[in-house]
């Protein structure tokens, strides 16, 4: 796991996300796709690299068809997230906002709410809404959306087993 103390090190300031995946139907699946994503992501900080350490990806949990803006899209991402922002001082309850993927402006949707906040005491699913320019399919897996800082910090992405590992203090 990565060490905080360490990258607090090199950045003044990081913002810890903690993940908790709540799918009915794919909670294996998705778990261990977010798992990686997040090993992958944490990976950014040791590699001497400049890599984008500033958001995380989300990924849609199912195939959704898409028709001509009949009816706006909702995705539920089946998790829920909290987030804490961490200096070398002090830790603090922090909001999130989520945003729409670089990779959208080369599809055939829009976001219909372009950036949301995500309250930090929120234990709501994340969601995002599109609209279809022409009829397409969001595909099982695909990334649309991503959280990033309000402050634009680096996450450290953590993905948890309960929910109430969401509400957990860490540590500095």
């Amino acid at each position: 796991m990565l060490s905080i103390s360490k990258v607090l090190k090199k950045y003044n300031e990081i913002t810890l996300v903690k993940l908790f995946v709540n799918s009915l139907h794919e909670k294996l699946n998705l778990n261990n796709i977010y798992v990686d994503a997040a090993k992958n992501h944490n990976k950014k900080f040791i590699k001497p690299k400049h890599e984008n350490i500033y958001d995380f990806e989300l990924f849609a949990p199912k195939l959704l068809h898409t028709a001509l803006c009949e009816t706006p899209i909702k995705i539920d991402y089946e998790i829920i997230c909290s987030a804490t922002k961490i200096t070398n001082y002090n830790t603090s309850l922090s909001c999130l906002f989520l945003v729409p993927s670089n990779n959208i402006s080369n599809s055939k949707l829009r976001v219909v709410n372009p950036i949301q906040i995500i309250d930090p005491f929120s234990r709501e699913h994340i969601k995002s809404t599109f609209d279809a320019l022409e009829n397409t399919e969001i595909n099982k897996y695909e990334q649309n959306v991503k959280l990033c800082s309000p402050n634009l910090t680096p996450l450290i992405v953590r993905v948890v087993d309960t929910l109430e590992e969401l509400d957990y203090e860490e540590k500095i």
